[in-house]
């Protein structure tokens, strides 16, 4: 929950100094938490993918996160704001991608938490924000492509633990 109201502080900080072409602040912000909101459904919607498909308990969870995610996408993807998403994210990935390179630890797939990643190579935001634009508008899916499926993310696939600090002894 913590590592949510960071985000979200980010991404309204990030919305205040973001002017895309027609859009005031408070929408830029409002369209920056509808991204977010996709990415927490996608991450919730992969983790429950992974459970044994014949858990009664995980596949109801699981039906009602997809059904999030794919109304969230819709919204972004159909809905009466998708000219100001477009228009949002071609100008973060063009125009304004420099402040949005820094920001890591994107993903918008699931990792397990017990795992030390190294946060480098995880997707940034500027990766997250193209990953959307890549998927729901230039490939025109319905849902954001794996990591394996996107050119410029297939370096970061699979991210591979830190490797653990040998002790020695004598």
């Amino acid at each position: 929950m913590k590592t949510l109201h960071r985000h979200l502080l980010v991404l309204m900080l990030l919305g205040l100094s973001t002017h895309v072409k027609g859009q005031t602040s408070q929408e830029v912000i409002n369209i920056k938490k509808e991204l977010y909101t996709l990415r927490n459904y996608s991450v919730a919607f992969d983790r429950l993918e992974r459970f044994p498909k014949n858990n009664s308990t995980y596949k109801v969870k699981k039906d009602s996160i997809e059904e999030l995610y794919r109304d969230q996408i819709y919204k972004i993807k159909h809905g009466p704001q998708r000219s100001q998403f477009l228009s949002f994210l071609n100008t973060a990935v063009e125009k304004d991608s420099a402040q949005y390179r820094a920001f890591l630890g994107f993903n918008y797939t699931y990792i397990d938490e017990t795992q030390s990643i190294r946060r480098s190579m995880l997707p940034t935001l500027l990766e997250y924000f193209n990953v959307v634009k890549y998927s729901l508008f230039d490939q025109d899916k319905e849902e954001l492509l794996p990591p394996d499926d996107i050119p410029f993310l297939r370096h970061k696939a699979n991210p591979k633990p830190k490797p653990k600090l040998m002790m020695r002894t004598n």
